[in-house]
């Protein structure tokens, strides 16, 4: 692996690497080619670790929060940990592999992930309010015939959108009327409303105009730029669908 401006980064086994260390707090994130239930249900207990302030699994990866330690000091504490669970992917899937793997920052707080897995791309976009919570999020998959499989949006200002097996799924969040007249957990966080409430015809319209938007001021490499065009392209066209 690699150490640049405080960023490690690089390939070990079958997963590569990228654990930003000065960041506040630091991130590591491990991308394996595969992950399963059964993955995060066997490999839970090596994060219960005092300067583990929180972890999410992300599609095929995994992102640990790192508070309390030097820059020298998280790489060394780290490196224990990235091993075994690189040890532990190569094992379980040692014939899938990354075929092209890229992680660029593409504005002041914007970057891209680009993962390229035996014959599957996963591209995704993250503008950030900060470290742990995003403002635009967008996540495509394209299978090994270049088709679009799957699309996922969040927008801090708007809701959620996820297309997935020919299915388009719309859910905003709750405005602070219906946050005030539920539990006291949603009245300090912000919820989704799982039951849709997608009430107006623009509401797809809103959110892929948000993301296009915000990927329109980011440097993206052309041909990342192009696919995800494709992918918002292909939810444009999708009927919505009320109860």
């Amino acid at each position: 692996m690699v150490l640049e401006k405080g960023i490690l980064s690089g390939k070990v086994e079958n997963c590569y690497i990228r654990f930003n260390t000065i960041s506040d707090p630091a991130v590591l994130e491990i991308f394996s080619p595969k992950i399963s239930d059964e993955d995060r249900w066997k490999l839970r207990d090596n994060f219960n670790k005092p300067y583990i302030i929180g972890k999410e699994w992300i599609d095929t990866g995994l992102r640990l929060f790192y508070k309390g330690l030097s820059p020298e000091k998280a790489i060394k504490t780290a490196q224990p940990l990235i091993e075994k669970i690189a040890a532990y992917f190569f094992k379980k899937y040692p014939d899938d592999k990354f075929l092209c793997y890229k992680h660029y920052p593409c504005g002041q707080s914007a970057r891209v992930i680009f993962l390229h897995i035996n014959e599957t791309i996963i591209l995704k976009y993250c503008e950030d309010f900060r470290v742990d919570f995003s403002k635009n999020y967008c996540n495509v998959v394209f299978s090994e015939t270049g088709n679009c499989e799957k699309v996922y949006i969040s927008s801090y200002e708007a809701g959620t959108l996820e297309y997935k097996d020919g299915v388009l799924e719309m859910h905003r969040w709750e405005n602070e009327d219906e946050a005030q007249s539920v539990s006291y957990l949603s009245r300090h966080y912000t919820q989704r409303l799982l039951d849709g409430v997608v009430d107006g015809a623009d509401i797809k319209a809103n959110m892929i105009g948000i993301i296009r938007s915000s990927i329109a001021e980011a440097a993206i490499e052309a041909e990342d730029r192009r696919l995800f065009e494709t992918a918002l392209n292909l939810l444009e066209n999708i009927p919505e669908k009320y109860p």
